[in-house]
């Protein structure tokens, strides 16, 4: 008799169940003694009010609505080791269900600030931070360029460039910090100022992407990893090192001065806009807008170096420093008995003339 290769199959499977429960690990996650932490998050600058957001930590099993909600914190500032006030609930972040507290005194430069967060059934949580001496800006030279292909890989221009050219400006800066005899960090970036086009109001202004690869103190800001490249689809773009901002330090400066040496590229502001004509149908017109450009070139304190080193993320945005956190997480945290990151910063700005579009303009 002939047995079917079909009638071994429940033979196979029968197996393989057998081979999968032995290779079962059963893990027990306590959660009866999971005590949750004050998560606190600030950037301070000069002449800034202080605003602190603060929520919960949570288990990543919590599936509960406003999870990381915090009610009844008190917030105490101290300032220079002296007790200042009560920081005030102001609002509630509904994008990151944070409670915004606010100072009603200006941190000045040098101020050691100290912020103590408490509520009941939470252990104290603190952060201290000292605001920096803004950086100097001494002069700033620059040259325009032109080339085929666009500098920045990483970055899809925002205007149609098929068939032109690039244009790009060199911009060299000559800068020097505060304290010359101390490991300094620095952020770089640089924006679109579209709030001075005045015959398009309420335009968004946009970060420009930074070309680094010319001047060497920029290497520490260089990221380059196995997640890097798959993200940015291996070898094609491997070794690709533009963003939209730069982290450095000041172990190349010599006599507390060093010029940096970057470029910049689709600086030009593409618009749209619909005029009527002849029979009162919109035409479709496309501007190309010059507006200035604005460098910020910004001391960060030892507390946010590491948070930007890992995050690159924006000085001027503190609204999006906040992170909702649940536990077990690895991040960086400088908050004593708690989570997050409470920094400062200290920027100063250059202001840079763009020439006019030297292309005609898209006419329909």
């Amino acid at each position: 008799m002939i047995q079917s290769k079909y009638n071994k199959y429940p033979l196979l499977l029968l197996a393989f169940l057998l081979l999968t429960a032995a290779c079962e690990k059963v893990i027990t996650l306590d959660t009866e003694k999971y005590v949750p932490k004050i998560v606190m998050n600030g950037i301070l600058s000069p002449d800034s009010l202080i605003e602190i957001k603060v929520s919960k930590s949570f288990l990543y099993t919590d599936t509960t609505p406003n999870r990381n909600l915090m009610e009844g914190a008190s917030l105490t500032l101290f300032v220079n080791n002296v007790e200042v006030e009560k920081l005030q609930k102001v609002r509630v972040d509904t994008t990151s269900l944070a409670s915004v507290y606010r100072s009603t005194v200006y941190p000045k430069v040098g101020d050691r600030v100290r912020v103590e967060a408490s509520a009941a059934g939470y252990p104290t949580a603190w952060a201290e931070t000292t605001v920096p001496v803004p950086p100097v800006i001494h002069s700033v030279d620059t040259a325009t360029f032109i080339t085929e292909r666009s500098i920045i890989k990483n970055n899809p221009p925002t205007s149609p460039t098929e068939g032109k050219v690039f244009q790009n400006m060199r911009i060299k800066m000559e800068v020097s910090g505060s304290a010359p005899n101390l490991n300094q960090h620095f952020l770089l970036q640089a924006r679109i100022m579209t709030e001075e086009i005045e015959e398009h109001p309420n335009l968004p202004t946009r970060y420009l992407y930074i070309y680094t690869d010319d001047d060497p103190i920029f290497e520490e800001s260089h990221r380059h990893s196995l997640v890097e490249d798959v993200i940015t689809e291996g070898a094609e773009l491997k070794g690709v090192r533009q963003y939209d901002s730069a982290l450095f330090s000041n172990k190349r400066f010599r006599d507390n001065r060093y010029t940096l040496d970057f470029s910049v590229t689709d600086f030009y502001y593409y618009h749209i806009t619909y005029e009527e004509r002849g029979w009162g149908l919109p035409v479709k017109k496309e501007l190309f807008l010059n507006p200035p450009i604005e460098v910020l070139f910004t001391a960060v304190s030892p507390e946010l170096y590491p948070y930007y080193k890992r995050r690159n993320d924006d000085p001027d945005s503190d609204r999006e420093s906040i992170q909702t956190i649940s536990e077990p997480e690895l991040t960086y945290s400088n908050v004593q008995n708690g989570i997050g990151v409470v920094g400062a910063i200290a920027p100063t700005k250059a202001r840079i003339e763009t020439p006019p579009w030297s292309f005609e303009e898209i006419e329909p």
